[in-house]
């Protein structure tokens, strides 16, 4: 069921009974100006995950080094509707695991979002790598959404204003990678700790 449909149909029940912390900044790193990440879409063309070209659900991954940021945003996701997970992963276990992906060829296949812009993110070694280098402390925080078409229209404006209000606290944008590719989305979930989910002990296709 999309987003809307669980806004004018039946209310989903709560998931996630962990309340949102407050979003704190990890580094003293001055932010990137709002500008730089709220250009439009730049994805060479392609279609884009979740789009009308597309074949499905699409799997969604919000990455950042900060723990109450991607605590923060799975509870905002859950308000939604949608079932969501918090996962972490140790940064060396990531590269690690990008080495294993790229041995087996294994593709990503979908877009690479930092605020409104995208590009392609077809290689899934690649992928890891990229949420590896987002762990300024070792370790990487993951809030992992399943979307429908729809839902990931609501679910790119509400990552934008989530990410816009982190900025504005000092924190560094950090980026959202989407893709329809199961197997991938699994194989990276498998690499990771899982926290707190709506789908605990479930593989994605049972879902």
């Amino acid at each position: 069921m999309s987003i809307l449909g669980r806004l004018f149909g039946r209310k989903p029940s709560p998931v996630l009974s962990d309340p949102p912390e407050e979003v704190q900044s990890s580094d003293g790193a001055p932010p990137e100006p709002i500008t730089d990440i709220e250009k439009k879409d730049t994805n060479g063309g392609g279609a884009e995950p979740g789009s009308d070209s597309g074949s499905g659900r699409s799997y969604c991954f919000i990455v950042s080094g900060n723990p109450s940021l991607i605590g923060n945003t799975v509870e905002q996701i859950s308000g939604l509707g949608l079932d969501v997970g918090y996962f972490q992963a140790d940064q060396e276990d990531l590269r690690v695991a990008s080495k294993e992906a790229k041995g087996q060829g294994l593709q990503f296949a979908g877009l690479n979002y930092l605020g409104k812009n995208s590009s392609p993110a077809e290689d899934l070694g690649d992928v890891m790598q990229k949420m590896a280098s987002e762990g300024g402390t070792g370790t990487i925080n993951i809030a992992c959404a399943l979307a429908t078409p729809m839902d990931l229209t609501f679910l790119r404006i509400d990552y934008n204003t989530i990410l816009s209000g982190a900025v504005r606290q000092g924190i560094l944008p950090f980026p959202m990678f989407v893709t329809e590719n199961v197997e991938a989305a699994q194989f990276l979930l498998d690499r990771c700790t899982e926290v707190r989910s709506s789908f605990a002990g479930k593989r994605l296709e049972e879902v």
